[in-house]
């Protein structure tokens, strides 16, 4: 009698260890030292509380008065996000690829066999999740104002989303400049650009 041994099938690794491998380990770096920063923390605290006092001041301005407020409460949590997302956003990816640069670390990280395409996807994605992350502090907000009146929630929708575009060519064209830059002139210059 020969005995045949059942060949179980793999069984899949759990998604958050694809996207893991997918990223590569300089992104999981960068997005976990992303957001333990303190330009991370201080900009998101101050996007919750700026949305918490548009609302209750809009809130109880349109207790006060019949007149819709939804409007601004909208441009307020509009702006809120919008020094966040279209200029420190930016600013930060823009720094941390120079930094790269600037340290020397770049050529180890690419000795490690990251390349040059891994270290700029790791920076970016690192961006494009504090950038999501600040969204998902804003947008709530920005519905409450649909509450508020004076505001549709087609245009709530659509301004949202067209935060989080703007946000992100901006971000990319920021770590983009940076992995550009060679010289110090570059980089200075690309300061001045992305500011």
């Amino acid at each position: 009698m020969s005995t045949s041994t059942a060949i179980a099938p793999a069984t899949a690794p759990p998604w958050n260890e694809r996207v893991a491998e997918w990223a590569g380990p300089l992104v999981v770096k960068e997005v976990r030292g992303g957001l333990k920063s303190r330009a991370f923390g201080v900009a998101f605290g101050l996007m919750l509380l700026a949305g918490f006092v548009v609302v209750l001041v809009n809130a109880a301005m349109a207790g006060n008065s019949n007149e819709p407020r939804g409007a601004y409460a909208f441009m307020g949590m509009s702006v809120a996000f919008a020094v966040y997302g279209h200029l420190l956003a930016p600013f930060i990816a823009f720094r941390a690829m120079v930094k790269e640069r600037e340290d020397e670390t770049w050529v180890l990280l690419v000795l490690t066999g990251l390349g040059t395409e891994g270290i700029v996807r790791g920076k970016h994605l690192s961006a494009i999740s504090q950038v999501a992350l600040g969204a998902a502090a804003t947008a709530p907000f920005m519905l409450l104002s649909y509450l508020l009146s004076g505001v549709g929630l087609t245009n709530v929708l659509l301004g949202v989303w067209w935060q989080l575009g703007t946000s992100f060519l901006l971000t990319t064209a920021a770590v983009g400049l940076a992995a550009q830059s060679e010289s110090r002139l570059e980089r200075t210059l690309g300061h001045f650009i992305v500011l």
